[in-house]
Formats: structure tokens, C-alpha cells, sequence
């Protein structure tokens, strides 16, 4: 497997984890705790559904994470391209 390919498969990767962890934690969880228009409710949503809270959390922090990585792999991806276009 040449170079290209493989850094083309590790960035394919990565937006995968991105996109996953993107919708639980940006659609899935906000809609089964988040009342918009009662912060009472929200806070019991929350209390009864602690793990749920939690998993919010975790996939947040492992898709903001990815992200980091994923410029990274674009950047080795990309390094063969114009430096200026790269690093814009």
C-alpha cells in the first residue's frame, strides 16, 4: 500500500469516528435531555439520565480529539499539494 493511500485511509477513518461521535453527541443526546423551554425539566432529564449525560460528554471530547488528529492526517495527506493551498 503506497503512502498516499494509506494516510487517504487513516483521514477516511477519522472523519468516520468524527461523524459518529458527532451525532450522539451533538443530536442524539441534546434531543433526549434537552427541554428548551424548561430548565427544570432539563435538570431532571439530566439527573434521571446520568450514563446518558456522561456518554454525551465522552463523545464530545473523543470527537473534538479526533479532530486534532484528522488535521494532522490532512496535513500528511495534503503534503504533496502546494504548501500554500495546504496550509490554508
Amino acid at each position: 500500500m503506497r503512502p498516499t493511500k494509506k494516510s487517504a485511509r487513516i483521514a477516511g477513518f477519522l472523519y468516520l469516528i468524527v461523524v459518529i461521535s458527532g451525532i450522539v453527541s451533538l443530536m442524539y443526546v441534546p434531543s433526549k435531555l434537552i427541554v428548551w423551554d424548561n430548565a427544570i425539566e432539563t435538570y431532571n432529564n439530566i439527573v434521571a439520565n446520568e450514563s446518558l449525560f456522561k456518554m454525551g460528554i465522552l463523545s464530545s471530547l473523543i470527537m473534538y480529539t479526533t479532530f486534532i488528529f484528522l488535521s494532522i492526517a490532512l496535513y500528511k495527506l495534503l503534503m504533496g499539494t502546494s504548501r500554500i493551498l495546504l496550509l490554508l
